[in-house]
């Protein structure tokens, strides 16, 4: 579950996505319960491997300052390489 600057909680499965040598290589790892069940978690030797939904969350992201607002349905830019996406 994530709370939004609005106040309103809403409940997301959180994966953190990180870009561990800044380049290719991804790391994806989730948080919570909801975890349990995931095939998404693991290393990819590049974005392109990953699955689309991961793609175009980490491209919408990828445009914005660091750190970002969280982005409601998307996630949140941590740092230059790690990003927070929101599954539903």
């Amino acid at each position: 579950m994530t709370v939004h600057p609005d106040g309103m909680s809403r409940n997301y499965t959180i994966y953190r996505v990180n870009f561990p040598d800044g380049k290719e290589n991804v790391e994806i790892v989730c948080f919570g319960m909801e975890c349990l069940d995931t095939s998404v978690t693991g290393h990819y030797i590049t974005i392109r491997d990953t699955p689309k939904w991961v793609q175009e969350r980490v491209a919408v992201l990828s445009m914005l300052d660091i750190p970002s607002l969280s982005v409601d349905g998307i996630g949140q830019r941590i740092e230059r390489h790690t990003y927070w996406l929101y599954a539903d």
